[in-house]
């Protein structure tokens, strides 16, 4: 609220996580409060199209890799820091009424909490779908649909713990 001018959030409070937020406003915001520490904005926003300036000081979205990344910390673990998605993620089978705190579960081993679950977050890659028989992004996908829809990760507090492995990607407009 103090960066935007209002909380688009339908759970509010001093420690719950924003949400409700669309990509192009998490860009806005990136710069916003790059702006007001005084550092250089990230994204150049024009006629409804975004740069990355990759020189700028300021903050930005994390890339789909860069997300997946910090939420691994090792490969052998589903969710981020935990065999057990109870360890550290709000999912759906927590079955609690309102949004929970950030930080009310443990952190990863590098101590980022709440990338699993908790809210879904947005990164800056354009979603494209994995090929079946690689990691590597399809390439035959229309590019006309795929531009429109961006990477977001990480799982809810309303949806089941198989949205929270870290492994999980998924793509919104």
């Amino acid at each position: 609220r103090h960066v935007m001018g209002s909380n688009p959030s339908t759970h509010t409070g001093s420690r719950k996580p924003v949400h409700q937020v669309s990509w192009w406003a998490a860009v806005q915001f990136c710069n916003r409060l790059s702006e007001q520490l005084g550092l250089e904005a990230v994204y150049i926003l024009e006629a409804g199209a975004v740069e990355w300036n990759r020189e700028a000081n300021g903050f930005r979205l994390p890339t789909e890799a860069e997300w997946e990344f910090a939420a691994r910390t090792r490969d052998d673990l589903p969710f981020s820091g935990a065999d057990s998605v109870n360890e550290v993620a709000w999912t759906a089978e927590n079955d609690v009424e309102e949004m929970p705190d950030v930080g009310g579960k443990s952190p990863n081993l590098w101590g980022f909490h709440d990338l699993s679950g908790l809210v879904f977050e947005w990164c800056w890659d354009d979603y494209a779908p994995y090929a079946k028989s690689s990691e590597t992004v399809d390439e035959t996908v229309d590019e006309t649909d795929a531009s429109t829809l961006k990477v977001c990760r990480g799982g809810s507090w309303q949806h089941e713990a198989n949205w929270s492995v870290v492994t999980a990607r998924f793509s919104y407009p």
